[in-house]
C-alpha cells in the first residue's frame, strides 16, 4: 500500500475545511463560468457565453466545482483528478470539499491519500 500526502488538502487534525479556505485564489474564477443543463439533462460548462467543448480537468462555476470532460460534466465521475500540480477527490462529478482523513483511490486501490 502506497500513501502518498496529497499537496492541496493537509492532514488535518481538527474541523472540516471549506474549498474556499482550501483553495481561495481559484475561487474567483467562477465569475465568467456557469454550468448550463441542456434539454437532454447533460451539463454544459460555459465560459464567457460559449460552451467549452475542448476543455478537461476542474471547473469553478456556480458556488461548485465540478469535473468535466470535453465540456460536459462527467456526473458519475468518482475518483481523483491532477488540478495545477495537486490531486482532487471528484464524488459524483462534484469535488468533494469537505474530506478529513485516510481515502482511497477507488481507481487506483493501491493509492492512499491524506486528505
Amino acid at each position: 500500500m502506497k500513501i502518498k500526502r496529497n499537496r492541496l488538502f493537509p492532514l488535518m487534525t481538527a474541523g472540516v475545511m471549506t474549498i474556499s479556505q482550501l483553495m481561495p485564489a481559484m475561487t474567483v474564477l467562477a465569475a465568467d463560468t456557469e454550468i448550463v443543463k441542456q434539454d437532454d439533462g447533460s451539463k454544459v460548462y460555459y465560459k464567457n457565453g460559449e460552451a467549452q467543448k475542448d476543455y478537461t480537468g476542474l471547473v469553478n462555476a456556480d458556488d461548485a466545482w465540478f469535473y468535466v470532460e470535453k465540456g460536459v460534466v462527467v456526473e458519475d465521475k468518482v475518483g481523483y483528478v491532477d488540478y495545477e500540480g495537486s490531486k482532487f477527490l471528484v464524488v459524483n462529478g462534484k469535488l468533494a470539499d469537505k474530506v478529513n482523513g485516510l481515502s482511497q483511490d477507488p481507481e487506483h486501490t493501491d493509492d492512499w491519500y491524506f486528505c
